[in-house]
């Protein structure tokens, strides 16, 4: 089966075309009508994964209302998802000139070193996430359909207690996830993080939606990882008569108990895990 090639407009102009001089049919799978920013920039991140053959069009209107079609045919797509093509069109009356044209279907992952030994480059790494968020979040609010990323982003940080606090986590982490943005904190006790957000930090945990637990030695982690556990009644016997009495009685009494005591959350063996979904109440066959 031979699969037509795709286009890709920058204005809801046309849902189908032909290509008269090869006879080739364009199926229009996106588009999308955009404005210049303040500095005379455009962008759009589609979501359509290109190949060699597809056209992607732009159609703009001149100070005279007259509508002007550029085409952009992909000829060569190298490694690093640098887009080559061939453009056709009305060329000399556009004023659209494409710098930098990407298309890169793997994903991609960025690694933020910051050696444990010297703190003074520490808060580079919150300025980081704290511009990555925003312009992510812009450019999907600007420029989606969806206000959302089309591949989810993931913030994986370790030793996120130690690093310098980021600007209006609780914010992020609470909006952020209809954008499409996730994050992963590592800590070694609850504390770190309440020490680095003081009255955030309750925000903060109740927009964590998923905590694992792994190992904690610090009492008040264990303490509350306990009691977001829950617990559960049990039925307690007791037996009380004199000693050496061939008579006793024998009472029935209900009790509340931890599913797992601060204790026993500290005795866990290796490879096990403990995993409080909060807003999860399915599993994966939408079963409750």
């Amino acid at each position: 089966m031979v699969t037509q090639p795709k286009i890709v407009h920058l204005n809801w102009v046309y849902k189908f075309l032909r290509d008269g001089e090869n006879g080739i049919e364009y199926e229009e799978v996106e588009g999308i009508q955009i404005g210049v920013n303040e500095y005379g920039y455009w962008q759009y991140p589609f979501k359509t994964v290109l190949k060699v053959g597809d056209r992607i069009e732009t159609i703009e209107k001149d100070e005279n209302n007259q509508v002007i079609t550029s085409y952009f045919y992909v000829e060569h797509i190298d490694d690093k998802g640098q887009v080559a093509f061939n453009q056709k069109g009305e060329l000399d009356n556009s004023d659209i000139t494409i710098r930098k044209f990407n298309s890169f279907p793997k994903p991609i992952a960025v690694f933020m070193v910051v050696p444990d030994y010297n703190n003074a480059n520490h808060g580079i790494a919150s300025i980081l996430v704290n511009q990555i968020v925003f312009e992510i979040s812009k450019n999907s609010q600007l420029y989606t359909e969806n206000q959302s990323t089309y591949r989810r982003v993931i913030f994986h940080l370790d030793e996120a207690g130690n690093m310098p606090p980021i600007p209006n986590l609780s914010q992020k982490v609470n909006v952020s996830l209809s954008r499409g943005l996730r994050f992963n904190f590592f800590v070694q006790a609850f504390s770190q993080f309440k020490d680095k957000y003081g009255d955030a930090y309750d925000a903060i945990m109740d927009a964590c939606q998923n905590k694992v637990y792994i190992m904690a030695t610090q009492e008040q982690t264990l303490k509350d990882f306990s009691a977001m556990i829950g617990s559960q009644q049990i039925t307690v016997h007791s037996r009380s008569g004199e000693a050496g009495a061939i008579k006793s009685s024998i009472t029935e009494n209900q009790e509340e108990r931890p599913l797992l005591r601060p204790d026993e959350l500290a005795r866990l063996q290796e490879g096990e895990t403990v995993v409080v979904r909060n807003l999860k109440r399915q599993d994966k066959n939408e079963i409750k």
